[in-house]
């Protein structure tokens, strides 16, 4: 049974120590929420806190700096509140100086208070939970059993790389031709290891498989997986030889089952078979027996059979189509022995590689005096008993005594398990901390981000109360009453409700036709058309002449829609550069804002046709390729009429 979601009231909210949930879906004030709970921390009548007992996370350097400026702009606001002829800036900061005093002596220590937290603050711990474990170890470096002066690794994956390179040369290369040959077959590359070794990297909370029985990091790959391959090709050679026949026959009845409950294809599977698939697989199998051979893994890639007829893979697909995840698979000894032996080598090679690759970065960081991020957390981990770093963690406890952690979806385990060996009590002992999680449970279901959602429910479970910001102040009231209606079923497979919120923006509102919804799907039945689709949507949008109307002092405005009020956002950079294309081919202006490289950006390199042609104005090639660019998107046809030859001097068309 769910606990109830308590009513955030800003100045009721309780201070004393314990364990506090705050939900907050996006839009809902949050970050003044937080700067108002400081606000009310550092006036406290009783024990007030001074800020160097704070501790403030959030998931971004970006979002810690607003924090800061937030949290300083709110105490600024209640010491101007203080003044009996200022107006307070808002209803809840109202209602907190009717609740102070209007004792002089009690006016002038809340005026101190302020001014002492407002001088404090620019040193106070706002920061991301890399810059909390590293403000840590730093002050701790003796307990840490590290140097005075922590560094940082700051090399963008350049160490990451040599780790690769070092591995692909001495381990992968010295494998057996077809061995080799059959890995890259399977996507096996350099590249890949290094993004696989940079995401491990990042996130130490994610556990790597232990490798096969018998198998090793420590011991070279040339050692184990050659003779690995034999051994799963002598278990699938075996177990085929058994039921080999028998699981062609529950293929065959398979199909007929999937047909008879309306499966539109079953193929490559049929329940009469135009091929002895099993006789053509055991003609290839008794070559290597007659040979006394055992083939190589490119050998084995390359017949078809294993890979696209008795892969379970294959199966499961069409299977999955009428009987979703509940696949149930036939003959599965002999399946599985048929994946290990096709998909085996290459899952032993990315674990051994990545088990040693991880260890073998945090040697040569320690060696070199430099931790990752990733570093960070681990050298504060309690571990899955929480019997590791205890002196650190005792440290960090004594000198918090309050901690507010903004964007707590994105916690993961390692991350929870440091703030509940620094902050939580023991269940059945008394409380000495304060602790507040802001989050929003709907987001912890995105693992990219780092966060999971069973840290998070783990983490709900020791709460004392939870409580919810139910009141949105971003989205106008129509899009708010129809984004309600939309999540109102809640998030069925993680089994998560989406509470209400209402709506308080006072920030102006489309105007669209009677019975229209701000909140639309558009139908797409080709990927491919999805930049012609949006773009085709924004000169839509934009033609009707829609009216913006935004509340100010006098009443209201009006003014038509813009392509400045527009936003698209996209999932990648292609996407992107797609979609400014089909609006530049419709004469919509727009900008893309990414991380990217400004310099490898297509406006960079329209910039630098014309500084190539400004140098060079007699030379038509450079000519040619500044009137194509988007500064000046000529036609194919205006080019040919203005440069008809390849020596011919440019002429403009006016």
């Amino acid at each position: 049974m769910s606990r109830p979601l308590l009513e955030f009231d800003p100045n009721g909210f309780c201070l004393e120590p314990g364990v506090r949930l705050l939900e907050a879906s996006a839009g809902t004030g949050k970050t003044f929420a937080l700067a108002h709970l400081v606000l009310r921390l550092v006036t406290q009548p009783v024990d007030p806190l001074p800020l160097d007992g704070l501790l403030v996370v959030t998931f971004t350097e970006a979002a810690a700096a607003e924090l800061r400026d937030r949290i300083a702009l709110r105490l600024q606001q209640g010491l101007a509140a203080l003044e009996s002829d200022a107006p307070a800036t808002d209803g809840v900061l109202l209602a907190w100086r009717e609740a102070q005093s209007d004792e002089p002596v009690a006016q002038r220590r809340l005026r101190g208070q302020l001014l002492l937290a407002l001088e404090a603050l620019d040193r106070a711990d706002i920061t991301t939970i890399h810059g909390f474990c590293r403000r840590t170890l730093q002050r701790q470096a003796l307990e840490a059993g590290l140097g005075p002066a922590l560094e940082l690794e700051r090399d963008d994956g350049e160490r990451a790389s040599q780790v690769v390179h070092d591995y692909w040369q001495r381990q992968v290369l010295a494998l057996p031709a077809g061995l080799l040959a059959g890995l890259e077959g399977q996507g096996l590359t350099p590249e890949l290891l290094e993004r696989l070794l940079a995401r491990l990297d990042d996130d130490p909370a994610l556990e790597l498989d232990p490798l096969p029985a018998g198998c090793s990091a420590d011991r070279p790959l040339a050692e184990q997986l050659p003779a690995e391959l034999e051994r799963r090709w002598h278990g699938f050679r075996s177990a085929w030889a058994e039921r080999g026949a028998t699981l062609e026959e529950a293929f065959r009845h398979a199909a007929a089952d999937l047909r008879a409950r309306g499966a539109s294809s079953v193929s490559p599977y049929a329940a009469r078979p135009s091929r002895d698939r099993v006789a053509e697989l055991t003609a290839w199998i008794d070559g290597f027996e007659q040979a006394g051979a055992v083939p190589s893994y490119r050998e084995v890639l390359d017949q078809s059979l294993l890979r696209e007829y008795f892969h379970p893979g294959p199966f499961t697909k069409v299977a999955a189509g009428l009987d979703g995840e509940g696949v149930s698979l036939p003959e599965r000894p002999l399946l599985e022995a048929i994946a290990a032996l096709v998909d085996g080598p290459a899952e032993l090679l990315l674990g051994h590689a990545l088990h040693q690759g991880r260890r073998e970065l945090t040697r040569r960081r320690a060696a070199s005096g430099r931790m990752g991020f990733g570093d960070l957390l681990k050298a504060l981990d309690p571990g899955p008993q929480g019997d590791r770093h205890q002196a650190l963690l005792a440290a960090v406890g004594r000198r918090y005594r309050v901690a507010l952690i903004d964007e707590f979806q994105d916690t993961d385990p390692i991350q929870w398990r440091i703030l509940e060996r620094a902050f939580v009590a023991p269940r059945g002992e008394k409380a000495h901390h304060l602790l507040v999680m802001v989050g929003d449970p709907k987001q912890a279901i995105y693992r990219f981000r780092g966060g999971e959602l069973a840290t998070y429910r783990q983490a709900s479970l020791r709460a004392d109360a939870i409580h919810g910001l139910r009141e949105n102040r971003r989205s106008s009231a129509g899009l708010v009453a129809a984004l309600n209606r939309l999540m109102e079923p809640g998030l069925v497979l993680s089994q998560l409700p989406v509470p209400a919120v209402l709506a308080r923006a006072e920030k102006g509102e489309l105007h669209l036709e009677p019975g229209e919804s701000p909140l639309q799907l558009l139908p797409l039945d080709d990927e491919e058309q999805l930049p012609g689709l949006v773009a085709g949507l924004c000169l839509h949008l934009l033609q009707r002449q829609l009216l913006l109307r935004t509340p100010t002092p006098a009443g209201r405005s009006e003014r038509p829609l813009n392509p400045g009020d527009l936003c698209l956002l996209v999932s990648t950079h292609t996407q992107a550069e797609q979609l400014r294309h089909a609006l530049e081919q419709r004469r919509l202006p727009s900008r893309l804002l990414s991380r990217g490289d400004v310099f490898a950006s297509e406006a960079a390199a329209a910039l630098q046709r014309l500084l190539d042609a400004l140098a060079d104005p007699g030379h038509p090639g450079r000519q040619r390729l500044l009137a194509a660019s988007p500064l000046l998107g000529w036609s194919a046809g205006q080019l040919a009429r203005a440069l008809p030859g390849p020596g011919a001097a440019g002429r403009s068309t006016g």
